[in-house]
């Protein structure tokens, strides 16, 4: 019998939610910068690319629906950030802006 771990739960996880997340549906007719908005980094932070192009870096997934908002702390800015998406006509757009209650 197949020994199953937590570490090894986590991972599949974190494939299956890679491969949903970053699976692109349109195929190749929609490709445009915004595939670069998300990325997980080696160090196990994600990047985000907001609509002004400033890079931001946050320790969890950016799992964020339309016009709703988060508060997340990044770590280049060293501070709370709101981070807000906005589904445009094929991709998300993210505004994200100071948190001033911190």
């Amino acid at each position: 019998m197949l020994k199953v771990n937590k570490l090894t739960l986590f991972q599949i996880l974190v494939a299956i939610l890679s491969i949903v997340l970053f699976n692109d549906c349109a195929g190749s007719i929609h490709k445009t910068k915004s595939n670069d908005k998300l990325s997980l980094q080696a160090n196990g932070f994600f990047t985000l690319t907001d609509h002004r192009d400033v890079k931001h870096s946050y320790g969890k997934i950016i799992i964020i629906s339309h016009l709703k908002s988060e508060i997340m702390y990044c770590r280049i800015h060293h501070g709370w950030e709101n981070v807000k998406a906005v589904w445009t006509d094929y991709e998300y757009d993210y505004y994200v802006s100071k948190n001033t209650k911190f």
